[in-house]
């Protein structure tokens, strides 16, 4: 947030955030999974809490920006690459 504080608002600014939070391994605080205890599988709660880190994240440099001066002149783009297998079907 230091960044974002000190940047001068009238003028643009690029912040590249690489988040990692919902990666693998399926990890997360207590604090963050035990407002999912309806979710009765272990590993989709942990997974719930891990977006739950992650929009707070994003929240958090929300309020920045706005802190800052930036109002709503700002835009969020998400980018998540695609996850697949590959299988040859039969194709060697």
């Amino acid at each position: 947030m230091d960044i974002v504080r000190a940047h001068n608002a009238s003028k643009p600014l690029f912040l590249y955030m690489a988040f990692q939070n919902v990666h693998a391994p399926v990890q997360a605080p207590e604090k963050y999974t035990d407002k999912y205890s309806f979710i009765e599988d272990k590993t989709r709660r942990t997974y719930a809490g891990m977006v739950d880190i992650m929009d707070e994240a994003v929240g958090n440099i929300t309020e920045a920006m706005k802190d800052a001066g930036y109002g709503f002149k700002f835009a969020f783009i998400r980018v998540q690459p695609a996850l697949c297998t590959i299988r040859s079907h039969g194709m060697e």
